[in-house]
């Protein structure tokens, strides 16, 4: 089965839960979100696969947050919009198989997630 990780090199948690999908002989796709942002319809698919709201998603200690989200009322459509001009809002890291996602910020999120 095949795993994709919205992955972010340069953060420890992203490292920690690629080693732990690769160490456990999961076939990955690396998505280096932040170089390839997503598009609209890839966001919403996302949401659907994460079944979260999209606040539950953000980064809100970036400074794009503070710049383009704290203390607005906007609807989903328009966090997904800012989502693919700031891309470094996204929650990392999340993967994705079969469907459905997680963010993995912890790895025991993945010991629970059923790969099959």
């Amino acid at each position: 089965m095949k795993v994709l990780i919205y992955h972010n090199p340069r953060c420890q948690k992203s490292r920690n839960a690629l080693a732990w999908l690769q160490d456990h002989s999961l076939e990955v796709e690396v998505r280096l979100y932040l170089e390839q942002p997503l598009s609209l319809q890839e966001l919403k698919d996302l949401q659907r696969a994460l079944q979260l709201p999209v606040n539950e998603w953000l980064r809100e200690t970036e400074s794009e947050f503070q710049t383009f989200i704290k203390g607005q009322l906007l609807s989903e459509e328009q966090l997904l919009e800012i989502l693919t001009l700031h891309p470094k809002l996204i929650q990392r890291p999340i993967v994705e198989c079969h469907g459905r996602a997680v963010v993995a910020r912890d790895l025991g999120v993945l010991e629970s997630f059923n790969f099959e």
